[in-house]
Formats: C-alpha cells, structure tokens, sequence
C-alpha cells in the first residue's frame, strides 16, 4: 500500500500570476473629467469674485476721510475742494499720482504727499510756495515766490503780509501777460536773503527795484532817498547809508538819491539837480565840499554829491569856507562827475568832528600886455 505525500511546491518555480497593465488613453479625454474640471474652476472663480467684491465694498477700504497739514495760506477747505472725487473711492485702487497733479496745479503749492492710513483715511501734507515779496508787474501787483513764481494776485486777504515790493521783475518791458525775468528775480532773493539776516533792516526797506539786473535800489521807509546797493554786499553797504542818513539829510536835504557800491565813497544827487542842469544847458563847473562827521562812527567813508555848484575843499578840523576855481569839465556820458563832497573823519580817543568848507569862484578870461621900459 502506498501513501502518497503532497510535497510542497518550490515558489521559485512558480508562475507569477500577474495581471497585465493597462494603458490610459490621453486623447480623447474623459468628459466627465473635463465637466469636473470645468465646474470646479466656475466655481473657483466665482468664489475669488465674491471675496474680492465683499473685501472692496467693505468701509475699512472706503476713503471717508481727508486730512491736511502743512497748509498755511490754504485753507483746510480750499484743499478738500481741490480733491473732491477723492473721498468714496477705494484706498486700494484710487489714483493718487493724479490727485497730486490736480493739487499741484495751485500756484500756492509747491509739493505734496498722500499717505494710506487704515481705516478709511488719507493723509494729504502740503508744502506752500513762500513769497518774498510783491511783485509790481504793469498795474498789477502779485506774491512772488524764489523761483519767481507769480503765486496769487496781491488783494486785501492778504493785507496782513509785511513784505516788501519788488519794481522791474520784468525789466520794464511790456508784455502781454505778466512775466518774470530770471536775472531779476535771482538779484532780488539774493538782497532778501541778505537782509534777512539783520531783521531791524528788513523792517526799513520797503520797496526794492531791480530794473538794472546789476544794481538793486532801496526804498526805505520814512526815508524820499531811494539808495542804490549794486549786486553784491548788500548789508554793509545799507548800514553804511543808515550811518551816514542824518549828516546827509542835514547836509543835502531832499537828496534824490545815494550811491553806497564804492568804497568808502558815497554819490548822492540833490533834489532838482538834473533840472537846474537842463534849464542851464551847461554842466556846473564848481562844487560845494562840505566835511562832516556821524557821531559814534568808527570808519571813514566820503560822501561825493554832484548837481550842485561849487568847488572841492580839503577838511579842516573846523568849519571854514575856502575860495578856488575849478576849469569846466568835458561832459561825458555815462560818467559821474563829483562836485561836493561830505567827508567823515575819525580822530584820536574816537570823537568825530563836524567839518564843513565851500566856496565859490567864476572863471574869467583874462590878457597880459606887455610894456615898454
């Protein structure tokens, strides 16, 4: 009898039994992915529209508010009126490169800056032209700012401005609108911002003319002599006429005008001295030299006035009045001649002493004969 044994089969031997893959096809695809997709994306999007519709709609992002600052001659309301449109929009898309252009085309401003502040508000600081003067252009007046920018036309709402008028910004020239000439309104800020320095002569001046662009004239207050400062050294120059204001006015009363851009000189004309010249139709041959001296002074400067009669006379320590005769002069444009002369000495210990001197002659043509011995 045999018994049979089942002996295990040797798995090395063994036949896998493996399924063959199956390749998916890649074209056409499968609608219903496709539908899925589809869907999935509408709804996406949808979603995302909703969001972003909620979030911009939502008063945190709206512009409720606008604040200023900087503003001096701008009111708070001239501003807001300028940006009006701006308050509404979204803080996120609103243009504020174009509300600054809008607010920038005021002539009061110079610049401008808007910052976000969340929520719901937009900061606006300005930065105003400053004027430095009033600008006399035809038969108008204007401010003026440094770079001669005509700001506003000068009216009663700015009465309270203490600043000084500037003549001849444009040269004298006419001119269909008003304009302003570079070179004058360059030697203007230059004799401002000198002044400035010494406040108690800012407040004398009240008119500044810079019709020659090489060659400011002053207009001081309670003062009919108009004083010619040049274009450089305008303090030392001012302070030098203030010094010499009460001899000179004393000296030659109602002068027209006094010409400090020499130094330690001084040309002032009397009042009517260009009449008398046309009415004679000659040039006076003679000066009137008077020496005196500005008490406390401590600089020698000589004042030289032409248009009068008389002759040039040294100083003395007293006054005295001293005879010459002087040949005419050849006229010659454009040229000054002096023909008296206030001179300003300083003595020893620091007193100054009033010297004065003139005198008067007449050339007169005269023969030798000779004789006989």
């Amino acid at each position: 009898m045999s018994v049979g044994v089942q002996a295990p089969a040797d798995k090395r031997f063994r036949r896998a039994q493996v399924a063959p893959i199956r390749r998916r096809r890649l074209w056409p695809p499968d609608w219903k992915v496709v539908v899925g997709a589809v869907a999935g994306l509408i709804l996406a999007g949808y979603a995302g529209y909703r969001g972003v519709s909620y979030a911009m709609g939502a008063d945190a992002l709206l512009i409720q508010r606008i604040s200023v600052e900087g503003n001096v001659h701008l009111s708070t309301g001239e501003v807001t009126s300028l940006l009006d449109g701006l308050r509404g929009q979204n803080m996120l898309t609103a243009d504020l490169e174009a509300w600054k252009a809008t607010l920038k085309a005021s002539p009061w401003v110079a610049d401008v800056a808007f910052r976000r502040v969340f929520p719901g508000r937009i900061a606006v600081a300005v930065v105003e032209r400053a004027p430095i003067g009033i600008g006399r252009l035809g038969d108008s007046m204007y401010l003026v700012d440094r770079q001669g920018t005509l700001i506003d036309e000068y009216g009663p709402n700015y009465a309270e401005l203490d600043l000084p008028i500037l003549d001849g910004l444009d040269g004298g020239m006419p001119a269909d609108a008003p304009r302003v000439d570079e070179a004058r309104s360059s030697l203007a800020v230059k004799v401002v911002d000198a002044l400035a320095t010494r406040r108690e002569l800012t407040a004398r001046v009240s008119e500044i003319d810079v019709t020659d662009a090489h060659n400011a004239v002053l207009t001081l207050k309670d003062d009919p002599t108009i004083v010619r400062i040049g274009d450089e050294q305008f303090v030392r120059r001012l302070q030098t006429y203030l010094d010499l204001a009460p001899t000179l006015h004393e000296r030659v009363p109602g002068a027209d005008y006094a010409d400090v851009r020499f130094d330690n000189r001084v040309y002032v004309r009397p009042a009517g001295a260009a009449g008398q010249k046309a009415r004679a139709g000659v040039r006076p041959v003679a000066a009137r030299s008077v020496a005196a001296a500005s008490a406390g002074a401590h600089a020698s400067s000589r004042v030289v006035t032409s248009g009068a009669a008389g002759v040039k006379a040294g100083p003395t320590p007293v006054a005295s009045t001293t005879a010459a005769s002087q040949a005419p002069a050849a006229e010659q444009p454009g040229v000054q001649k002096p023909v008296a002369r206030v001179h300003r000495q300083v003595h020893r210990g620091g007193a100054a002493h009033a010297q004065a001197s003139g005198a008067s002659s007449q050339a007169r043509p005269h023969t030798k004969k000779g004789r006989r011995r």
